[in-house]
């Protein structure tokens, strides 16, 4: 599970993940986390000084919403 937030002492660098950072995170290749990025997938990123950049927050949200999906009986198999 991604580490959140210590607290509000935590600067603005940290909230945000890279590309590799993320797909480390996340198990998977930084190809396959191209992939399930918005618009060609669900995952929002933000694109700073030329940088995919993944908000850990939302990577918790997103991961969330997949098992939440996936309860719901919409999981792909």
């Amino acid at each position: 599970m991604l580490k959140l937030l210590d607290g509000p002492t935590e600067q603005a660098e940290s909230m945000l993940l890279t590309t590799r950072e993320t797909a480390r995170a996340l198990s998977i290749s930084e190809r396959t986390l191209y992939s399930l990025t918005f618009p060609r997938g669900t995952l929002k990123a933000v694109k700073l000084r030329g940088k995919v950049l993944y908000a850990r927050q939302t990577i918790v949200e997103w991961i969330a919403s997949q098992e939440a999906g996936q309860c719901n009986g919409s999981a792909v198999q």
